[in-house]
């Protein structure tokens, strides 16, 4: 039982830094596809990208205030 307990004690901080390693790897992609997405839209049409922009800062005073 006690090596079980130490066993799993030993496994434990190296999956928690997997796991908080393939989160931060996961929100940058996101992020950057995100990124990506908004530059293709911006590059072919530059109105949709003012409307994006102008909904977004609504939604923004809207969540603020």
């Amino acid at each position: 039982m006690a090596e079980a307990v130490a066993g799993a004690a030993a496994v434990a901080p190296r999956v928690v830094a997997a796991t908080s390693s393939a989160d931060r790897v996961r929100a940058a992609a996101t992020s950057f596809d995100v990124k990506n997405n908004f530059r293709r839209i911006l590059l072919h049409s530059p109105q949709d990208a003012v409307v994006i922009l102008h909904f977004a800062v609504q939604v923004l005073q809207v969540w603020i205030f």
